[in-house]
């Protein structure tokens, strides 16, 4: 091989050589640079997604706030209730029958209307399907049973969007008696007025619980020839339907 020959040849590979090693060292930098946007995505998509069960929640949660701050819009209630007076008394110039005692069953319709948040306002009548009235006359006691209708009440709610509301109330009605009541210079006809009040609980959406104390009066408005009149402490409670 002559030095003509041997020069081509050296000339050759360093040709070669010059574009090989460019061409490696290309590729080699250029792999890195492909990963980067992948791992830089993923970075992203961690610290950028969105927290969609924090937002659902907050979601979740509004309508219950907005109805604690409405409040309930039921306005039609029924209320089963019961109460007992041990004693009767004279202290108003009402009554002049001590010591009768007195017991009552009562279903109680009301119809509320909601006011403002203070005080709320329910228009009621009621049936008495069961009274019992125990009272001294001459030397013994005598016991006469009643059932009667109470078609005109008021009643006040205070605090009606809270669990617990206290109420005041009056009504008015007619009792019937199984007998004239003291004796037969009575009558079996009589007029009732209560003034009410008390406390009601409210267990759920729809249920309450009462319970109170009613100044509940009896008389026959002088229609016979006595009028025994007795003002009576009833202490009740009750449970109420609102539909």
């Amino acid at each position: 091989m002559n030095n003509d020959t041997l020069s081509k040849w050296v000339r050759l590979l360093i040709l070669v050589v010059s574009v090989f090693i460019p061409a490696v060292s290309a590729q080699t930098e250029e792999e890195p640079s492909q990963r980067l946007p992948d791992a830089e995505t993923r970075i992203a998509s961690v610290e950028f997604s969105p927290a969609p069960n924090s937002m659902t929640a907050g979601i979740a949660r509004e309508p219950e706030v907005k109805k604690k701050q409405t409040g309930s819009n039921l306005k039609n209630e029924i209320m089963l209730w019961g109460g007992y007076s041990p004693t009767s008394t004279t202290v108003l110039p009402t009554a002049t029958s001590p010591d009768a005692r007195f017991g009552v069953v009562g279903v109680t319709y009301a119809r509320r209307f909601n006011n403002n948040d203070t005080l709320n306002l329910k228009f009621t009548a009621g049936l008495y399907p069961v009274m019992v009235l125990n009272y001294p006359d001459g030397g013994g006691r005598k016991t006469a049973a009643a059932v009667g209708v109470n078609p005109f009440g008021i009643q006040m709610n205070f605090r009606p969007r809270k669990k617990i509301q206290p109420f005041v109330g009056m009504s008015g009605g007619f009792i019937r008696f199984s007998k004239s009541v003291p004796n037969e210079f009575g009558t079996k006809f009589n007029f009732t007025a209560d003034f009410t009040g008390g406390i009601e609980f409210r267990t759920a959406e729809n249920r309450s619980l009462s319970v109170g104390y009613k100044l509940f009066h009896i008389s026959n408005g002088q229609r016979g020839r006595i009028n025994p009149s007795y003002d009576n402490n009833v202490f009740f409670a009750g449970y109420t339907f609102l539909f």
